[in-house]
């Protein structure tokens, strides 16, 4: 995800700058709802940064988006493939890539680290779950198939053509991210 601001709105060019700005006025950051991963993300960096603002909560990421661009709020965390069109237009700034490295469509954005954010990734997973009565052969098929597809080129392409980056996880590493994020 990226951090952004609306370029209309306000004139952070970085965190330090919203960090500022969000001292002098009530900043809004707008998100796809309550839980999402873009609230869930802005209520993090508030927790481990000085940053404040208040959330709006939206019903759904479209939602958001819409009025975010016509600046109806300050910032928001979106998934970059969404932001990218927005912020090579100039209607939003982006200020920090959410995970510990750059996005290649959007180069000089720095990660939160290297914006001044020691202690802040935020990142979201899609996992495949199956239900615990499910047999272990059937298990590890699901597992050998997914990992073929999330690892094959041509899908790895399309997500990047997406501004994301493939990462597969094979069970017990996905159960191990999912314990560390639980417990930050």
């Amino acid at each position: 995800m990226l951090l952004a601001v609306n370029a209309q709105r306000n004139d952070a060019r970085n965190f330090a700058d919203l960090v500022a700005l969000s001292g002098k006025r009530e900043l809004s950051f707008g998100s796809a709802g309550l839980g999402s991963p873009d609230h869930m993300a802005f209520e993090y960096l508030r927790a481990v940064s000085p940053l404040k603002g208040v959330h709006v909560a939206y019903r759904g990421a479209a939602l958001a988006l819409q009025d975010f661009v016509s600046g109806q709020i300050d910032a928001s965390f979106i998934v970059a493939g969404v932001l990218v069109p927005h912020v090579k237009s100039g209607a939003l700034r982006a200020l920090a890539v959410s995970a510990n490295k750059r996005i290649a469509d959007l180069p000089d954005v720095p990660t939160a680290q290297e914006a001044g954010i020691p202690d802040f990734e935020a990142r979201f997973a899609n996992i495949l779950m199956a239900p615990s009565a499910t047999s272990p052969e059937l298990l590890a098929y699901m597992e050998k198939e997914t990992l073929a597809i999330a690892r094959d080129p041509d899908f790895i392409a399309r997500l990047k053509s997406l501004s994301n980056e493939a990462e597969s996880s094979d069970s017990g590493e996905a159960r191990a991210w999912i314990v560390r994020e639980r417990e930050r």
